[in-house]
């Protein structure tokens, strides 16, 4: 999925929360899977500066 415009939603397990990170490089966290959902393809897109700056 290399250049893609990928959505991601991992479980943060210590503290039992989801963080969410877009394509954008933006990330979100929080406790309820639709409300992540939502900010993912709700929020406000930033450009990435740089490539490998976002890894």
């Amino acid at each position: 999925m290399d250049g893609a415009r990928t959505l991601r939603v991992s479980l943060r397990a210590a503290a039992g929360q989801l963080v969410g990170r877009c394509w954008c490089g933006r990330t979100h966290a929080g406790d309820d899977p639709v409300e992540m959902w939502d900010w993912l393809d709700e929020h406000e897109h930033e450009e990435p500066a740089c490539r490998s700056a976002a890894r």
